[in-house]
């Protein structure tokens, strides 16, 4: 997502699942545009706009001295998110969800499958490593969004956002009752493994980035 305010322009690599519309919500409450969020414009086709990966949104809008940054997620947490979402979207029966994670093929056979999907296409279970360019400024979701991560990115851009926060209003009770199912994905220890391999180059990155800032 492109943000901008007077001379200042800054991009957040958008990535599924960490963050991205509190991030877009935050700078909209300091009075930054935000452009190509919740954006229905495709990129060939396929991909919308704000969840595209490198070198994808620098060469397609110019980007190349604009500072980017992204929250990086712990892959498997992110994974789970993606799921479950992938999930509630198409109504999946708990019993078909707990299939699914039953055993190391039928993980696979899921993985694989997404490869077709919307929710691929659109880059929700694309690696994150795949999103990240040769300068880009990482953040750990898990280190939170709030008072530090504004500290990092006026540090890291000089700039002088502040806490204004309007917490995003969900559509409908779908929308909610996502949270409940997303509470009933669970994973064995031997479907994180293949998920740990599936997923190695993000979880290096992620286990680089330190914990304190």
């Amino acid at each position: 997502m492109l943000i901008e305010k007077e001379q200042t322009k800054i991009y957040h690599i958008h990535v599924p699942r960490t963050g991205g519309r509190y991030i877009s919500n935050l700078f909209d409450n300091n009075g930054y545009k935000v452009y190509f969020e919740q954006s229905r414009n495709f990129y060939k086709n396929s991909i919308i706009e704000e969840l595209l990966t490198y070198p994808y949104y620098e060469t397609l809008y110019n980007f190349e001295d604009i500072p980017t940054f992204i929250v990086i997620r712990n892959p498997i947490d992110r994974f789970v998110s993606v799921a479950s979402y992938d999930f509630f979207a198409r109504k999946v029966k708990q019993k078909t969800i707990t299939d699914i994670f039953k055993t190391k093929e039928n993980l696979l056979h899921y993985i694989k499958e997404q490869q077709t999907t919307h929710c691929y296409h659109n880059n929700f279970f694309t690696p994150q490593y795949k999103f990240i360019g040769p300068k880009t400024k990482m953040w750990k979701f898990e280190k939170g969004l709030s008072y530090k991560f504004i500290d990092w990115i006026n540090e890291q851009f000089n700039l002088n956002i502040v806490w204004k926060l309007t917490y995003y209003k969900y559509k409908n009770k779908l929308d909610v009752d996502f949270y409940d199912d997303y509470k009933k994905v669970k994973i064995s220890k031997d479907n994180i493994k293949v998920l740990e391999d599936f997923y190695r180059k993000d979880l290096e990155i992620w286990s680089s980035l330190q914990w304190e800032s």
